[in-house]
C-alpha cells in the first residue's frame, strides 16, 4: 500500500493509495487522506461510515482539511477570511461561533459593534436574539459595525428547492476548521460513489471526491518539486473558490430564467460520462479559445474569461455544471462566444 507524505503551510497530509482492484476499475486511486495539523494532539475525526454515518459530515471533512491548508484560522471561535478570499469582494468578512454572540441585540468584538441576528417565536412573537446554528456569517456594514447573519447554507434538491441535508454546509466546515486549529486530525475517504436511478445502480459513479484529493495530491506534489510556490497555489485555490461561486449563482439565474435547455443540459453530462469511461467525446461545434477554434465537448479543463458585448464574464470548464453554463451561453449567443484563458494575478 504505497503511502506519500507532504507538509504544507501548517498541515502534513497524508494519500494513501488503494489496493481494492475492484475500486480502483473504477477511477479510485486513493483510499485514504489525512490532515495533520503541526499542533495535532492526538485527537482526530475518522471519516469511516461506521464511525461518522452521516455522508454530509463525512464530505465535509474533505473540503476543511484542504481548507485549512491555504487558510487555516487564527482562533477557534472566530475565523477571519484570508484577505484573497473572494467571499471578502461580497463584504462577508468570515464566521463567528455562537458562543462570542451570546442573547444580546448587540455585542462588543474587537472594539467593532457586532449586530446580532434574531429568530421571531411563532407563539409570542418575540424575538429571540442568538445563532440558531452553531456558527454565524460575519458582513461588515462600516469600519466599526458588523452584523452577524444566520447560516443558511443547507443543500437543497434542485427541482424542489426543498431542503436535503441534516445541516448547513457553512457551520459543518467551520466547526472542522475550528477543530483542526486546536490539534484534530482529519481523517477523510475520498470514494467514488454509485449513481443510482429508480432504486437500481446505472453502473455510473460520482467522481467528484476522488477528483478533488486526485487535484490535491498533483497541487501538493508541484510544490513539493518546487515547480509551483505555494502562494501561487493559494492565490489558484481562491480563483477556484470565486468560479465555482459564479457558476452556481449564474446557473441559479438562468435556471430561474428558464434558460436551461434539456437537450444541452443531456448532451453535457453525457459527454462528461464518455470522458470519465475513456470513450470518444465528439467535439460538437467550435469556440474560439485565445484565438484558436476547439470543439465545445472537448474544451480543456480551465478558467476563461468571455466578452459579451462590453461586459465581461467569467466562466470555468473544471466542473461538470461549468461546462453546462458555457454551452448554454454559446446556444444563447448563437455560437459567438470567444474565450480567453484567465491568469489569477499576483
Amino acid at each position: 500500500m504505497a503511502t506519500f507524505k507532504f507538509t504544507v503551510g501548517k498541515m502534513g497530509v497524508e494519500f494513501v493509495e488503494q489496493e481494492a482492484q475492484n475500486r480502483i476499475d473504477i477511477g479510485e486511486r486513493f483510499e485514504r487522506v489525512t490532515f495533520i495539523p503541526k499542533n495535532a494532539n492526538g485527537d482526530f475525526k475518522n471519516g469511516i461510515r461506521q464511525y461518522i454515518p452521516n455522508w454530509q459530515v463525512r464530505k465535509s471533512l474533505f473540503n476543511s482539511g484542504v481548507a485549512g491548508i491555504f487558510d487555516l484560522p487564527k482562533s477557534a471561535t472566530l475565523h477571519l477570511y484570508n484577505d484573497r478570499h473572494p467571499e471578502r469582494k461580497a463584504g462577508f468578512q468570515g464566521w463567528i461561533h455562537t458562543s462570542l454572540l451570546g442573547k444580546e441585540r448587540i455585542v462588543a468584538l474587537n472594539g467593532a459593534v457586532v449586530r446580532n441576528t434574531y429568530t421571531v417565536e411563532p407563539v409570542s412573537g418575540l424575538k429571540v436574539y442568538g445563532a440558531v446554528e452553531e456558527w454565524s456569517r460575519l458582513y461588515k456594514v462600516s469600519e466599526y459595525s458588523w452584523e452577524a447573519r444566520q447560516d443558511t447554507t443547507y443543500g437543497r434538491d434542485r427541482k424542489t428547492g426543498k431542503v436535503n441535508t441534516d445541516y448547513p454546509w457553512g457551520s459543518l466546515k467551520h466547526i472542522h476548521l475550528a477543530d483542526l486549529f486546536r490539534g484534530t486530525t482529519l481523517i477523510t475517504y475520498p470514494i467514488m460513489t454509485a449513481v443510482w436511478e429508480n432504486g437500481e445502480a446505472t453502473g455510473e459513479y460520482y467522481d467528484r471526491d476522488q477528483k478533488g484529493a486526485q487535484w490535491l495530491f498533483a497541487t501538493l506534489s508541484s510544490i513539493q518539486d518546487e515547480t509551483l510556490d505555494f502562494e501561487t497555489a493559494k492565490r489558484q485555490y481562491f480563483t477556484n473558490i470565486l468560479f465555482f461561486n459564479i457558476t452556481r449563482e449564474e446557473m441559479a439565474r438562468m435556471e430561474a430564467k428558464g434558460e436551461i435547455d434539456p437537450k444541452i443540459k443531456e448532451e453535457v453530462y453525457e459527454n462528461a460520462r464518455k470522458f470519465r469511461n475513456g470513450e470518444t467525446v465528439d467535439p460538437g461545434r467550435e469556440v474560439m479559445v485565445d484565438g484558436k477554434p476547439v470543439g465545445l465537448n472537448v474544451l480543456p479543463s480551465d478558467r476563461f474569461m468571455a466578452l459579451i458585448g462590453t461586459q465581461k464574464v467569467f466562466v470555468e470548464t473544471l466542473s461538470v455544471p461549468g461546462r453546462h453554463r458555457v454551452a448554454q451561453l454559446v446556444a444563447k449567443h448563437n455560437g459567438n462566444l470567444s474565450l480567453t484563458t484567465f491568469v489569477p494575478q499576483s
